[in-house]
């Protein structure tokens, strides 16, 4: 009688050397930076502005850097990144020109009617025609509605 399972032993075996045998393990693989999938990186936290309550560097363009780095096994093609494993992202921000955004709140609630916001935030035209046309708006509800006691 003969032995059926060592036979099939023998076949298992040729069938992982033959098709097994051929795969080679990907220790990493190169990327261009600029296209890596959401996953295949992380990026470090934002350096906030305590003034501006914005990502440090925001530009005109209403965008900040941010450094991140590949996962373990994928490095940047050269060219695409700061180097074989960081690169670069571009995230999203509100340029403010360097002004505090509270300070100009409050300027605008308390004292906007006079155009101080506006000459805060770098916009002396504007400040100086709201402020006219206050002063202005002013002057003719006074002559229009005189409230004195004098009478004739």
């Amino acid at each position: 009688m003969k032995n059926y399972y060592s036979n099939n032993y023998w076949l298992i075996f040729v069938y992982f050397v033959l098709f097994c045998g051929n795969f080679k393990k990907l220790d990493s693989y190169e990327v261009n930076c600029s296209n890596v999938l959401i996953g295949q990186y992380s990026c470090a936290s934002p350096d906030i502005d305590p003034e501006t309550q914005q990502p440090r560097g925001c530009s005109k363009e209403n965008k900040a850097l941010v450094n991140c780095t590949t996962s373990e096994n994928i490095k940047c093609k050269p060219g695409t990144g700061l180097d074989n494993r960081n690169f670069t992202i571009e995230i999203p921000c509100e340029y403010t020109n360097g002004y505090s955004f509270e300070t100009a709140l409050l300027l605008s609630i308390f004292l906007g009617m006079f155009g101080v916001d506006r000459f805060y935030l770098g916009y002396p035209a504007i400040g100086s025609e709201t402020c006219r046309w206050f002063l202005l708006c002013d002057k003719l509800f006074w002559t229009t509605f005189n409230f004195s006691s004098d009478e004739q």
